[in-house]
């Protein structure tokens, strides 16, 4: 038996992702439609913020764009400068940035383990009370986080 129901979900405000989200699905007639996950930022402006600067000041006002990924960003900066004004890093310095980038990776995935997804699963609405309820989860964290900074 086929159940002929039209559905239609939209949940506009996700927390705990980086960003906002929005998820649609829309089901017609027992037929999925659509199904997606948006993720939407609000524009920033940072152009017009670096507009008229000196170029060595660009890496530290990108490097506020994002807590998250400061690594990310300040290191774009540094690239467009350099194609700028035709330098080239030494291999050194290009593996020292990728470590750099792997480590500020691995940084977003334990917060967004530990420090987003962690209370939701242990049924708490935030990480503090995990300090008393799961003490060594909290621990493991602050040392994972310790060693990629």
């Amino acid at each position: 038996m086929k159940v002929k129901q039209s559905v239609n979900i939209n949940v506009e405000y996700l927390t705990r992702v980086e960003g906002h989200g929005n998820i649609v699905v829309n089901v017609k007639e027992g037929r999925l439609q659509e199904c997606r996950l948006d993720i939407v930022e609000s524009p920033r402006f940072f152009e017009g913020i670096l507009r008229g600067r000196s170029i060595f000041e660009a890496q530290h006002i990108t490097s506020r764009i994002c807590g998250i990924c400061a690594c990310g960003h300040s290191l774009a900066s540094i690239q467009a400068a350099e194609d700028a004004l035709g330098i080239a890093p030494s291999a050194q310095t290009v593996k020292l940035r990728k470590l750099l980038l792997h480590m500020e990776i691995l940084d977003s995935h334990i917060l967004h383990i530990y420090l987003l997804a962690a209370p939701d699963l242990l049924g708490v609405k935030s990480f503090i009370p995990l300090i008393e309820t799961h003490n060594k989860v909290v621990r493991r964290a602050l040392r994972m986080k310790r060693a990629c900074n």
